[in-house]
């Protein structure tokens, strides 16, 4: 088979494609046949040596994949051949072939755009965790998301409209007219006019925010003004309240490739998948 590979940390020139062979899925793993994987910007800081806790080069990216079983470790039952699937991957992925653990594995709805799909395993996934489970955002309160034309922000965006959520955040002023469509109140980073804005308001409910502690002035408080004491959420954090197992991660994009792929409206029958 053939497979992408970071050769050693660096630029795009450290990218290889190579022939190798993948054996035989061992057993309470399941092969996959890949159709679609991604490159993130996870993988991007993985090639440039920069991302959290990461393997040492060389290793094979591929954050999140889909595909269709094409055999079985001893003990796997759930898939059969041909079952077309979905992981959280990490590693891996960019690849024709992958052995991952039968537990992490999803199935892909009938009629799901598959390079939706792919795409919403990873920033959607982080962005329902954080609004949902991190957060615990509800109907009516506001939430300030800083990059909301970035991936995980347009995924927050949209939750956040899904849930009822009062959404207001930073962009690039380019940015901003599609975002206002989307149902967003967008600033400009640069001016910080958005500071005074949101603490006339009151303050936000929650606030998602990628850059850190370098927004925030010395006492620790962040600009944005919590409105009380809920999280402001750091999406490289791991808050307690965040499910730590991946199937369960997993399980629950299903829903958001479904309600993605039906223009966010959710199926007639929607169940907790985690329950």
């Amino acid at each position: 088979m053939k497979k992408v590979v970071i050769t050693e940390f660096g630029d795009e020139s450290k990218l290889a494609i190579v022939e190798c062979n993948l054996p035989e899925p061992a057993a309470g793993e399941v092969q996959l046949s890949v159709e679609y994987s991604i490159v993130s910007g996870s993988d991007v800081n993985m090639r440039r040596g920069t991302y959290p806790f990461q393997k040492k080069a060389p290793l094979t990216p591929g954050y999140s994949v889909l595909g269709t079983v094409r055999l079985n470790g001893k003990g796997c039952s759930k898939f059969k051949v041909g079952d077309r699937v979905a992981c959280l991957s990490k590693y891996e992925g960019q690849a024709e072939l992958i052995n991952l653990p039968e537990r992490f594995l999803v199935p892909v709805p009938e009629g799901v755009d598959r390079k939706a799909a792919v795409a919403l395993v990873l920033d959607w996934v982080t962005a329902y965790q954080m609004l949902r489970h991190a957060a615990d955002v509800k109907s009516g309160q506001r939430i300030f998301i800083h990059g909301l034309s970035g991936a995980v922000g347009g995924a927050l965006l949209s939750l956040g409209k899904i849930q009822g959520a009062q959404v207001f955040g930073t962009a690039s002023s380019t940015k901003h007219e599609e975002l206002r469509t989307l149902g967003a109140v967008p600033f400009a980073y640069s001016n910080k006019n958005w500071i005074t804005a949101m603490q006339e308001l009151g303050g936000a409910d929650a606030v998602f925010d990628p850059l850190g502690f370098e927004l925030c002035p010395a006492e620790g408080r962040h600009p944005s003004g919590l409105r009380h004491e809920p999280p402001s959420i750091d999406e490289g954090s791991s808050p307690s309240r965040v499910s730590s197992d991946p199937q369960t991660i997993v399980q629950e994009s299903v829903l958001l490739v479904w309600q993605t792929n039906h223009l966010l409206r959710p199926p007639p029958l929607v169940e907790e998948l985690h329950a």
